[in-house]
């Protein structure tokens, strides 16, 4: 499975955010990419720009609960990107079973929900 150039998180980030009419910036969404998409989100939400522009819509700091609502933004927003836009490449099921069959051990790492990619 492949996401070009990661985009599913980005959009689902920006998505999540302007949700919340919150201007998320493509540099800052692409500063955690290791981290737990929850933590990340806390990351965000700590950021002097994004607490700015929250008091400035709501008149008030963000609660847990505001992060939740991001985070289960950012899931459906994602959830629905990875199915229109990720794809297989051609070569995987071919690349894999040559691993498999020379007894070569692979690692893949990913951030998606396990939602979205069940272990």
């Amino acid at each position: 499975i492949v996401d070009r150039y990661s985009v599913t998180p980005l959009i689902a980030f920006k998505g999540a955010f302007e949700n919340k009419n919150i201007n998320l910036c493509s540099s800052l969404i692409r500063q955690g990419g290791c981290l737990n998409k929850m933590d990340y989100i806390n990351k965000i939400c700590d950021n002097i720009t994004i607490r700015a522009q929250w008091y400035n819509n709501y008149k008030r700091e963000i609660t847990p609960e505001d992060k939740n609502e991001i985070f289960r933004d950012f899931s459906k927003i994602q959830a629905k990107q990875t199915i229109e836009r990720m794809k297989i490449i051609p070569q995987t099921k071919k690349c894999v079973q040559y691993l498999k069959d020379n007894n070569i051990l692979n690692c893949s790492a990913f951030s998606f929900s396990p939602i979205l990619v069940p272990t």
